[in-house]
């Protein structure tokens, strides 16, 4: 009886099981997919280790800005090392690095109210690399891989922020854009080898509230901020 419940229960599982497979030409081994490591906004975020993400100085994060006039745009050199795969096949090389927009800003000051327009890459991976597949311990012809990747989290905001007690109360509203690219290039005897490449995007409307306060205590300064962001759920084609 339990073996024939057990055998039950795993069939019920196949049409999820069949819903979750990754699409041609994914594979986790392959790409960094899925998943992704927040990337900084702005080259202050990054030398803090993102540790201001929550108080305020920069309204990626956090919309409660001080009232203030100021524009930033910081860019970005990426160099993805893929030690993984050049580990486990030959003749590796990958691409030198990449220069993009990491993320850029726009506040104006009107008396104590603040207006911010933001943009930002949360998430961002630019991948190239060609391989000879496996270390050549089997005898017999080899295939020769090119990969190219590229995944990108968009996001753009408009914020306010009003003076409150010590600090400041912000709230923006968001939208964030998702564009993924995987290309695959095999060239082998095997009849799957040759071109293979899926591409998805979509978009959303999110919205995130702030608050950020400052205390002077003698020669000391105390920051505190918080926020609370909404990433709605995020339809692909």
């Amino acid at each position: 009886m339990r073996r024939c419940c057990a055998l039950l229960f795993g069939f019920a599982l196949l049409p999820a099981i069949a819903i979750a497979q990754l699409p041609a030409p994914i594979d986790p081994s392959r790409y960094a997919f899925p998943g992704s490591v927040p990337a900084p906004a702005s080259g202050t975020s990054a030398a803090l280790a993102l540790a201001d993400r929550w108080l305020g100085d920069e309204p990626f994060s956090n919309p409660a800005l001080p009232p203030r006039s100021r524009l930033s745009i910081t860019p970005v050199f990426q160099r993805v090392s893929r030690q993984d795969l050049s580990s486990s096949n030959r003749e590796f090389s990958d691409q030198g690095g990449s220069i993009d927009l990491a993320g850029a800003y726009a506040s104006w000051k009107i008396h104590a109210v603040a207006l911010a327009a933001y943009f930002g890459q949360p998430g961002l991976r630019i991948e190239d690399n060609a391989y000879t597949l496996g270390l050549g311990l089997v005898p017999g012809p080899s295939a020769i891989v090119t990969t190219s990747s590229t995944a990108r989290e968009m996001r753009t905001g408009l914020g306010v922020s009003f003076p409150l007690g010590p600090g400041q109360i912000g709230l923006a509203g968001e939208w964030t854009q998702l564009q993924h690219r995987y290309e695959y290039h095999e060239e082998s005897g095997s009849p799957a080898a040759g071109d293979q490449s899926v591409e998805f995007s979509g978009g959303a409307f999110g919205a995130v509230v702030g608050a950020r306060a400052a205390w002077t205590l003698g020669a000391r300064a105390l920051e505190l901020g918080a926020a609370v962001r909404r990433l709605p759920e995020t339809p692909v084609d």
